[in-house]
Protein backbone atom coordinates (compact mmCIF):
# COMPACT_ATOMS: atom_id res chain seq x y z
CA UNK A 1 0.00 0.00 0.00
CA UNK A 2 0.76 3.45 -0.20
CA UNK A 3 1.56 4.11 3.59
CA UNK A 4 4.06 0.75 3.55
CA UNK A 5 5.58 2.44 0.50
CA UNK A 6 6.11 5.71 2.25
CA UNK A 7 7.22 4.69 5.44
CA UNK A 8 9.91 2.31 3.52
CA UNK A 9 11.16 5.63 1.98
CA UNK A 10 11.79 7.10 5.58
CA UNK A 11 12.44 10.55 3.97
CA UNK A 12 10.37 13.69 4.31
CA UNK A 13 10.35 16.81 2.38
CA UNK A 14 12.38 19.62 3.59
CA UNK A 15 10.44 22.94 4.52
CA UNK A 16 12.48 24.87 1.12
CA UNK A 17 14.11 23.61 -1.49
CA UNK A 18 17.29 25.39 -2.65
CA UNK A 19 17.10 26.34 -6.20
CA UNK A 20 18.41 24.47 -8.84
CA UNK A 21 22.09 23.79 -8.70
CA UNK A 22 22.38 26.07 -6.13
CA UNK A 23 26.33 26.30 -4.94
CA UNK A 24 28.11 27.64 -1.82
CA UNK A 25 31.59 28.68 -0.95
CA UNK A 26 34.29 26.07 0.92
CA UNK A 27 36.73 27.58 3.23
CA UNK A 28 39.50 26.98 0.26
CA UNK A 29 37.41 29.01 -1.72
CA UNK A 30 36.15 26.59 -4.28
CA UNK A 31 32.45 26.00 -5.28
CA UNK A 32 30.77 22.90 -3.68
CA UNK A 33 27.23 21.93 -4.59
CA UNK A 34 25.15 21.93 -2.21
CA UNK A 35 22.01 20.02 -3.38
CA UNK A 36 20.35 19.90 -7.17
CA UNK A 37 16.93 22.10 -6.64
CA UNK A 38 14.22 21.95 -7.61
CA UNK A 39 12.60 25.47 -7.91
CA UNK A 40 12.65 26.20 -11.40
CA UNK A 41 12.01 29.26 -14.11
CA UNK A 42 9.55 27.82 -16.62
CA UNK A 43 9.94 29.35 -20.34
CA UNK A 44 7.02 32.18 -19.14
CA UNK A 45 9.49 33.15 -16.49
CA UNK A 46 7.20 32.04 -13.89
CA UNK A 47 8.05 30.35 -10.79
CA UNK A 48 7.01 26.54 -10.19
CA UNK A 49 7.20 25.03 -6.67
CA UNK A 50 8.38 21.04 -6.87
CA UNK A 51 6.29 17.69 -5.46
CA UNK A 52 7.68 14.92 -4.10
CA UNK A 53 6.22 12.05 -3.84
CA UNK A 54 6.60 7.80 -4.99
CA UNK A 55 7.05 7.27 -8.75
CA UNK A 56 6.78 3.75 -10.26
CA UNK A 57 10.98 2.44 -11.27
CA UNK A 58 8.92 1.83 -14.62
CA UNK A 59 8.01 5.58 -15.23
CA UNK A 60 12.12 6.85 -14.94
CA UNK A 61 14.27 7.15 -17.45
CA UNK A 62 17.93 7.77 -17.66
CA UNK A 63 19.30 11.25 -18.47
CA UNK A 64 20.72 11.33 -21.70
CA UNK A 65 23.52 13.57 -20.70
CA UNK A 66 24.93 11.46 -18.44
CA UNK A 67 28.48 10.86 -18.72
CA UNK A 68 28.79 7.79 -16.86
CA UNK A 69 28.21 4.78 -19.51
CA UNK A 70 29.29 1.53 -17.21
CA UNK A 71 27.71 0.68 -14.29
CA UNK A 72 28.86 -2.16 -11.94
CA UNK A 73 26.19 -4.64 -11.38
CA UNK A 74 27.50 -6.39 -8.48
CA UNK A 75 27.79 -2.89 -6.55
CA UNK A 76 24.33 -2.00 -7.81
CA UNK A 77 22.69 -5.01 -6.51
CA UNK A 78 24.30 -4.54 -3.14
CA UNK A 79 23.00 -0.92 -3.09
CA UNK A 80 19.74 -2.39 -3.51
CA UNK A 81 19.64 -4.66 -1.38
CA UNK A 82 20.75 -1.88 1.48
CA UNK A 83 17.81 0.12 -0.12
CA UNK A 84 15.85 -3.14 1.02
CA UNK A 85 16.45 -3.54 4.26
CA UNK A 86 17.21 0.19 5.16
CA UNK A 87 14.55 2.53 3.15
CA UNK A 88 15.70 4.78 0.62
CA UNK A 89 17.63 7.54 2.76
CA UNK A 90 17.45 10.54 -0.28
CA UNK A 91 14.59 10.76 -2.97
CA UNK A 92 15.47 11.30 -6.34
CA UNK A 93 15.36 14.20 -8.27
CA UNK A 94 13.94 13.93 -11.72
CA UNK A 95 12.45 16.77 -14.65
CA UNK A 96 8.63 15.59 -15.97
CA UNK A 97 9.16 14.98 -19.85
CA UNK A 98 5.92 15.47 -20.08
CA UNK A 99 4.93 12.14 -21.82
CA UNK A 100 4.45 10.12 -18.46
CA UNK A 101 8.12 9.62 -17.64
CA UNK A 102 10.71 11.12 -15.80
CA UNK A 103 14.10 11.75 -16.17
CA UNK A 104 16.50 10.76 -13.78
CA UNK A 105 19.06 14.28 -12.99
CA UNK A 106 20.15 12.93 -9.72
CA UNK A 107 20.10 9.19 -7.80
CA UNK A 108 20.56 6.62 -11.53
CA UNK A 109 22.52 4.59 -9.49
CA UNK A 110 19.57 4.15 -7.07
CA UNK A 111 16.84 3.55 -9.43
CA UNK A 112 18.95 1.03 -11.42
CA UNK A 113 19.70 -0.44 -7.86
CA UNK A 114 15.99 -0.35 -7.44
CA UNK A 115 15.00 -2.41 -10.53
CA UNK A 116 17.63 -4.65 -10.08
CA UNK A 117 15.90 -5.77 -6.71
CA UNK A 118 12.67 -5.54 -7.41
CA UNK A 119 12.03 -2.30 -5.57
CA UNK A 120 8.50 -0.80 -7.11
CA UNK A 121 8.52 2.29 -6.20
CA UNK A 122 10.80 5.35 -5.44
CA UNK A 123 10.35 8.44 -3.30
CA UNK A 124 11.08 11.71 -6.00
CA UNK A 125 11.54 15.36 -5.89
CA UNK A 126 9.81 15.84 -9.31
CA UNK A 127 11.01 19.36 -11.06
CA UNK A 128 8.88 20.45 -14.45
CA UNK A 129 11.39 20.81 -17.54
CA UNK A 130 10.74 23.72 -19.35
CA UNK A 131 13.50 25.48 -19.26
CA UNK A 132 15.54 25.85 -22.64
CA UNK A 133 19.57 24.47 -22.70
CA UNK A 134 18.15 21.37 -20.61
CA UNK A 135 20.87 19.18 -22.33
CA UNK A 136 23.26 21.67 -20.74
CA UNK A 137 21.55 21.74 -17.59
CA UNK A 138 21.11 17.97 -17.39
CA UNK A 139 25.09 17.12 -18.36
CA UNK A 140 26.24 19.69 -16.04
CA UNK A 141 24.23 18.60 -13.26
CA UNK A 142 25.14 14.86 -13.96
CA UNK A 143 29.02 15.41 -14.12
CA UNK A 144 28.78 17.56 -10.86
CA UNK A 145 26.91 14.69 -9.25
CA UNK A 146 29.06 12.03 -10.69
CA UNK A 147 31.88 13.63 -9.87
CA UNK A 148 31.34 14.58 -6.02
CA UNK A 149 29.70 11.20 -5.09
CA UNK A 150 30.79 8.12 -7.61
CA UNK A 151 33.32 9.43 -10.09
CA UNK A 152 33.87 9.19 -13.55
CA UNK A 153 36.89 7.36 -15.16
CA UNK A 154 39.08 10.07 -16.66
CA UNK A 155 37.91 9.24 -19.81
CA UNK A 156 34.13 9.88 -19.33
CA UNK A 157 35.37 12.94 -17.43
CA UNK A 158 37.14 14.09 -20.27
CA UNK A 159 34.10 13.24 -22.76
CA UNK A 160 32.08 15.01 -20.78
CA UNK A 161 34.40 18.39 -20.71
CA UNK A 162 34.51 17.87 -24.45
CA UNK A 163 30.55 18.08 -24.66
CA UNK A 164 30.65 21.00 -23.09
CA UNK A 165 32.90 22.94 -24.79
CA UNK A 166 31.18 21.46 -27.84
CA UNK A 167 27.71 23.41 -26.56
CA UNK A 168 30.18 26.81 -26.57
CA UNK A 169 31.49 26.81 -22.52
CA UNK A 170 34.65 27.68 -21.85
CA UNK A 171 37.02 25.95 -20.05
CA UNK A 172 36.84 28.68 -16.64
CA UNK A 173 32.68 28.36 -17.49
CA UNK A 174 32.70 24.37 -17.33
CA UNK A 175 35.11 24.51 -14.29
CA UNK A 176 32.87 26.73 -12.37
CA UNK A 177 29.74 25.15 -13.42
CA UNK A 178 31.14 21.39 -12.28
CA UNK A 179 33.01 22.97 -9.13
CA UNK A 180 36.66 22.37 -10.10
CA UNK A 181 39.57 24.20 -11.31
CA UNK A 182 40.31 25.41 -15.44
CA UNK A 183 43.57 23.42 -15.37
CA UNK A 184 41.52 20.04 -14.51
CA UNK A 185 39.74 20.70 -17.66
CA UNK A 186 42.13 21.64 -19.79
CA UNK A 187 44.66 18.60 -18.97
CA UNK A 188 40.95 16.51 -19.63
CA UNK A 189 40.36 17.91 -23.11
CA UNK A 190 44.02 17.73 -23.74
CA UNK A 191 43.41 13.64 -23.43
CA UNK A 192 40.83 13.40 -25.76
CA UNK A 193 43.45 14.47 -28.35
CA UNK A 194 44.49 10.94 -27.92
CA UNK A 195 43.38 8.03 -30.36
CA UNK A 196 40.58 5.85 -29.68
CA UNK A 197 42.41 2.71 -28.88
CA UNK A 198 44.67 4.85 -26.82
CA UNK A 199 41.93 6.26 -24.93
CA UNK A 200 40.70 2.59 -24.21
CA UNK A 201 43.38 1.99 -22.41
CA UNK A 202 44.15 4.84 -20.47
CA UNK A 203 39.62 3.86 -19.47
CA UNK A 204 41.25 0.62 -18.31
CA UNK A 205 43.71 1.69 -16.20
CA UNK A 206 46.42 0.20 -18.86
CA UNK A 207 48.13 3.39 -19.73
CA UNK A 208 48.58 6.30 -17.65
CA UNK A 209 46.53 9.68 -17.56
CA UNK A 210 49.78 11.39 -16.73
CA UNK A 211 49.77 14.64 -18.63
CA UNK A 212 53.36 14.57 -19.02
CA UNK A 213 52.57 10.81 -20.75
CA UNK A 214 50.02 12.13 -22.76
CA UNK A 215 51.95 15.11 -24.21
CA UNK A 216 54.71 13.14 -25.30
CA UNK A 217 52.51 10.71 -27.39
CA UNK A 218 51.10 13.61 -29.01
CA UNK A 219 54.43 14.96 -29.77
CA UNK A 220 54.42 11.85 -32.26
CA UNK A 221 53.07 12.62 -35.71
CA UNK A 222 51.99 9.63 -37.04
CA UNK A 223 49.39 7.85 -35.19
CA UNK A 224 49.79 4.71 -36.13
CA UNK A 225 53.13 5.01 -34.24
CA UNK A 226 52.04 6.30 -31.95
CA UNK A 227 49.65 4.29 -31.18
CA UNK A 228 52.04 1.11 -31.07
CA UNK A 229 53.81 2.97 -28.62
CA UNK A 230 51.07 3.51 -26.41
CA UNK A 231 50.02 -0.16 -26.83
CA UNK A 232 53.54 -0.90 -25.68
CA UNK A 233 53.98 1.27 -22.48
CA UNK A 234 50.63 -0.27 -21.46
CA UNK A 235 52.01 -3.93 -21.98
CA UNK A 236 55.54 -3.55 -20.54
CA UNK A 237 54.82 -0.80 -18.05
CA UNK A 238 57.63 1.15 -19.79
CA UNK A 239 58.19 4.89 -18.46
CA UNK A 240 57.87 8.39 -19.89
CA UNK A 241 61.64 8.54 -21.16
CA UNK A 242 61.33 5.84 -23.38
CA UNK A 243 58.61 8.25 -25.62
Amino acid sequence: SLRRSVAFVRCSLPEKIPPPFATERTPNGKKSQTEIGTKMQTKTGTKTEPEMRLLATSMLVPNPQQPRKIFDRDALIGLGSSMKESGQVHPLIVDDAGNGTYIVVDGERRWRAAELVGIPELMAIIRQLGEQNADTRHLIEALVTSTQREGLSPVEFARACGKLKSMGLSNRSIADKIGTYTERVRIALRLLELDEELLVLVDAGKLPKDPRVVDALLSIEDGETRVKLGEKMARSGIGIDAI
